[in-house]
């Protein structure tokens, strides 16, 4: 039997290689069953690499744990027994009171598939192998509860608000960067083996590109070499602070794993007119999971991956990677350049580091996946059945052991929420207005019309520039609207309009309705992701269903009156309150 295992897979980057060898220890029988097992499971369950090398380093630390017990050196995992299971459970015991039990987790799993394999194992060894999952003697149950609504809307508001400075920061970034030659070069030397102190001492023999960089990132250059290489870098992506906000927001809005959104690719998206479509890679379970996400809204998913794709866009051509989650690192003495740009998969900032930084108090433990927890724990409280919950990524087992018993107040409570915001949700989605793509002049003077509809595009034609400001529609029956009650004047105008069936849009109002437009989408630098998608959402999703509507020679000449001023719209002082 040879000495030495390895395990050797093709990584994208190169050939990985793990390897257990039998020569540095003294229990090398058990170290070469363990070993197979090993490469067997590795092999038909199509193990990624890093699982393989993890299993591999568990097999290392327990044979260590053997070799230095009374066992002797030929001990097997078959034959009499010899202590061996008391060996395995105790070294179990011991790392869960160190916070760390998967490596004896690993071991046990082997050790079933030797039982299935060949059911003739030590009788201490088969009883540890039959028995259920999560059983083990000393098995202590504390599953993650999820986050409760108001550390949610605390994540998703400070969240926001990183990607609006990032944004912003990023494009008055690049446009420094593409018109100055020094500023390139700069990026230049802090990708060569320079020191931070020399690119720093570069950047400030320009004392107007300093002024320029400083005012653009907000960083104080002269405070050190580090903050000035973190300022030169942040023109033109992000920073791994403001990666965390993205996966924060992208993760409250699909609550799928925390490895589907660090390893999303931006080869795995294709965006469409109503949302997007993800082939997300789940390493741990090795399978591609489809997924798609209607809604194109700025704060959805569609809407927060396009923007991560457009705020990296530059590193990722730097670095010609397909990687969405990427940004730079900073190197105190560095081998190859001080500036490192590369994927965000570690070193970035945890979630209890993110908290402290953006002043947020959250509950422990500090941990991504109890915001799949809260997701998946509400949905299964809206759809009623764990079949109907199960939706893309997850088995019956799994629902049942980990989301089903979820009944704490403030997830009976989200519940209720959801549920009521959806039922408004799709009772404001159903109410259209009608759209005339004419302009009101021709239709008052074409008699095929019906005499409503005259009568309403004489109206229209004859309003004054004032009147026109005040509204984006026409309205059918002003004492019969679906907001107020029969037989009284309906004073919900501008906004609710775009939602009444009793609304009627002719050309004339395409100016109108492109500020109305600009009006809603302003909303979303006040609100927070959730309240904008569920309150000013429909009313934007409405509005884009009748510009549709109407011809490009029309909204052409409606922009031309806008720039031109000689068409405005005006808010009502109640309306600039709230919707």
């Amino acid at each position: 039997m040879s000495e030495r295992w390895v395990f050797e897979v093709d990584t994208g980057t190169g050939r990985g290689r793990s390897t257990i060898d039998a020569s540095k220890f003294r229990c090398r029988v058990l170290l070469a069953e363990l070993a197979e097992l090993w490469l067997r499971s590795a092999q038909t369950q199509g193990w990624a690499f890093n699982t393989a090398k993890a299993a591999a380093v568990s097999i290392r630390k327990f044979v260590r744990v053997l070799d230095e017990s009374d066992l002797r050196s030929s001990t097997s995992l078959r034959g009499p027994a010899d202590g061996l299971a008391s060996v395995l459970v105790g070294w179990r015991t011991a790392l869960r009171e160190e916070g760390s039990k998967n490596h004896a987790n690993t071991v046990l799993a082997l050790l079933e598939r030797a039982y299935f394999e060949d059911p003739n194992l030590q009788p201490e060894l088969q009883l540890l192998a039959t028995r259920p999952r999560g059983d083990y003697p000393g098995k202590a149950v504390t599953p993650l509860d999820e986050y409760s609504n108001a550390e949610r809307i605390h994540q998703q508001r400070a969240a926001a608000e990183d990607i609006r400075h990032a944004e912003l920061r990023i494009a008055r970034g690049v446009r420094l960067y593409d018109s100055s030659p020094s500023i390139r070069k700069l990026f230049a030397l802090a990708r060569s083996q320079s020191s931070p102190k020399a690119v720093a001492t570069a950047l400030r023999r320009h004392p107007r590109l300093v002024a320029q960089v400083e005012a653009i990132t907000g960083v104080d250059t002269g405070t050190g070499a580090h903050d000035a290489v973190t300022a030169l870098a942040s023109l033109i992506g992000p920073t791994r602070s403001e990666m965390f906000s993205l996966r924060l927001l992208v993760q409250w809005a699909t609550g799928i794993a925390p490895e589907q959104v660090r390893e999303c690719r931006v080869g795995d998206l294709v965006f469409g007119d109503t949302g997007v479509y993800w082939r997300s890679k789940k390493k741990r379970a090795n399978k591609t999971i489809p997924m798609s996400f209607s809604g194109n809204d700025p704060w959805r998913v569609a809407g927060l991956l396009s923007r991560g794709i457009a705020m990296t866009k530059r590193f990722r051509d730097m670095e010609d990677s397909n990687q969405l989650f990427i940004a730079f690192s900073i190197m105190k003495k560095p081998r190859t350049a001080t500036l490192r740009i590369n994927a965000v998969r570690r070193g970035g900032p945890t979630m209890a580091e993110w908290a402290k930084r953006h002043g947020i108090t959250l509950s422990a433990p500090h941990d991504l996946r109890r915001i799949r927890k809260a997701f998946v724990a509400v949905r299964a409280g809206v759809v009623s059945t764990g079949d109907q919950m199960n939706h893309i990524d997850h088995t019956m087992s799994t629902f049942e052991q980990s989301y089903d018993g979820t009944t704490t107040s403030k997830t009976l409570a989200g519940q209720v929420v959801v549920r009521a915001q959806d039922r408004l949700v799709e009772h404001l989605s159903s109410q259209r207005a009608m759209v005339v793509p004419i302009a009101s002049a021709k239709v008052a003077a074409d008699a095929a019309a019906s005499a409503e509809i005259r009568d309403l595009a004489e109206q229209v034609s004859r309003r004054s520039q004032n009147e026109r400001s005040l509204g984006a529609s026409a309205c059918s029956a002003p004492q019969d609207g679906p907001f107020t009650e029969t037989g009284e004047w309906c004073g919900a105008a501008p906004f609710t309009c775009m939602l009444c069936p009793n609304a009627v849009i002719f050309d004339d109002h395409a100016p109108q309705l492109l500020l109305v437009r600009d009006s809603l989408v302003e909303q979303q630098f006040t609100l927070r992701p959730d309240e904008y998608a569920q309150h000013v959402f429909p009313f934007v999703s409405a509005v884009d269903g009748y510009l549709e509507q109407m011809d490009a020679t029309t909204l052409a000449n409606a922009r031309e009156s806008i720039a031109n001023a000689t068409e405005r719209f005006v808010v009502p002082l109640t309306k600039r309150i709230t919707l």
